[in-house]
């Protein structure tokens, strides 16, 4: 009997997928990967957030972004020109906040002020 159950998934076309969702995974990829699923994934909930999308997306865009190509990008991913713009945008200011800040240094504005010379500006310096 678990052979024929498993002959009748096997020549399942879309029109008999179980439900909507099985037949849009039928025509998006294929009868053959809805019958896998139907098989292997049995009662599982399968989500997919649109943010794994927009990740692929977005390295994509700063990967081939060159500063002429932003109409091509946001037709390929299927973006606005403002979000490609914007996603470029974010990097830039990402790469701005990732620069080591410069050392602070006090220069002596009198003589007493160089710590060779004044021991009590070296504890200074050591506690902060």
């Amino acid at each position: 009997m678990k052979e024929e159950f498993e002959v009748m998934i096997k020549n399942m076309s879309i029109d008999q997928m179980p439900n909507d969702d099985m037949r849009v995974v039928a025509q998006e990829c294929g009868v053959d990967v809805a019958r896998l699923l139907l098989r292997k994934l049995r009662g599982a909930s399968i989500l997919i957030p649109r943010r794994c999308y927009n990740k692929i997306a977005d390295k994509f865009i700063l990967e081939k972004f060159d500063g002429t190509n932003a109409k091509k990008l946001a037709s390929v991913c299927s973006y606005s020109l403002r979000n490609v713009y914007r996603v470029v945008e974010n990097e830039d200011l990402r790469r701005k906040e990732k620069k080591p800040r410069l050392k602070q240094f006090k220069l002596p504005l009198f003589p007493g002020d160089v710590p060779e010379e004044n021991p009590a500006l070296l504890q200074g310096v050591a506690n902060g």
